[in-house]
């Protein structure tokens, strides 16, 4: 890793602020901690329905650093009616939550690799502006994009125990603690970036429709409901 200086986020606090939580938010001096694993946490969210017999999911990253703490990049949902998430940056005292069901930690280059680096990685590719999915999900399709940005920036080790598509096939399913995972399709959201790609997909679409004389499928309108969607910071 280069030994540039970071370009911090703007969301992140330029001034230290002492706390005995065991989180805060990003500070500066937190951008040189080095890291040594990028950790994909699946968590639980419960159970949306009394009869419901699995749990809801959710997924963030933890980049796990050299003084047994971590950094965890979330993407929150904050109000019921949010269409866009809202990306947190939060540091841990702790590089293990309670809340987690499955890990798959991917082991850092051995080239010094920085929080700063990845952070600003983040902010480069756009993916702290994201749009939800319709259901209000997403957070899954996000983590899975967002680790193989790592990999194709090389933060992630070559000889790493498990590969970047061992974490990214782990999204693909459900876990429900005392229960053997089971296939659940990811509901993707949209990066603001890509919105004006969609768009002019979209265009491209109609006129063919229109030429063809071919019916353009609006689809069912129904949306299912997810029982992560209960938790203002899940998704």
């Amino acid at each position: 890793m280069s030994s540039h200086k970071h370009i911090k986020p703007s969301s992140s606090r330029t001034k230290p602020r002492e706390s005995s939580s065991a989180t805060r938010d990003v500070e500066d001096r937190d951008y040189d901690l080095d890291v040594y694993a990028i950790r994909v946490t699946i968590h639980t969210t419960g159970k949306f329905f009394e009869g419901d017999t699995r749990s809801g999911n959710h997924a963030s990253i933890f980049l796990l650093t050299s003084n047994n703490a971590s950094v965890r990049l979330n993407m929150t949902k904050l109000s019921a009616d949010a269409t866009m998430g809202t990306y947190q940056m939060i540091y841990c005292r702790y590089q293990r939550i309670n809340s987690s069901l499955r890990d798959f930690d991917l082991t850092a280059t051995g080239r010094g690799l920085k929080v700063g680096h990845v952070l600003e990685l983040v902010e480069k590719k756009r993916r702290n502006e994201y749009q939800l999915a319709r259901s209000g999900l997403g957070c899954r399709h996000l983590v899975k994009t967002v680790i193989r940005d790592f990999n194709d920036a090389r933060f992630i080790s070559s000889s790493s125990t498990l590969t970047t598509e061992d974490a990214v096939n782990g999204l693909r399913y459900n876990y429900s603690k005392g229960k053997d995972p089971e296939p659940e399709k990811i509901d993707p959201g949209t990066f603001v970036s890509d919105i004006p790609k969609k768009v002019k997909k979209l265009q491209n679409t109609d006129t063919k429709g229109i030429g063809s004389g071919s019916h353009r499928s609006t689809g069912s309108g129904s949306e299912s409901v997810d029982s992560t969607q209960k938790h203002g910071d899940l998704m």
